[in-house]
């Protein structure tokens, strides 16, 4: 294993995106004050939604496979998270929030 100082340790500026920075801190906004059992249906219905097992799906797929794995929420609740997920995809992409 090989070790390197970098531009920052060599006393060079490092010119470095913000854009990771705002990601965080809209997620922080946005998530920072959600109740857990919300974050837990947000991330799950994402995971499933998005195909991150390795499956594809649709929307309907997808509030079976989340309730499958979380009997405790309902449909309704899984379908707003997919709604809810959108609408931050498409603010993400410069879309209306």
């Amino acid at each position: 294993m090989h070790y390197r100082l970098g531009p920052a340790a060599l006393g060079q500026q490092v010119q470095v995106s913000r854009e990771p920075e705002e990601m965080v801190a809209a997620a922080v906004e946005h998530l920072g004050h959600r109740p857990v059992r919300i974050l837990e249906l947000l991330a799950t219905t994402y995971y499933l939604h998005k195909g991150l097992d390795g499956k594809r799906r649709d929307s309907e797929r997808t509030v079976r496979d989340v309730l499958a794995l979380k009997p405790h929420f309902s449909a309704a609740d899984v379908r707003g998270a997919l709604g809810e997920l959108a609408r931050l995809e498409e603010a993400a992409r410069g879309g209306v929030r």
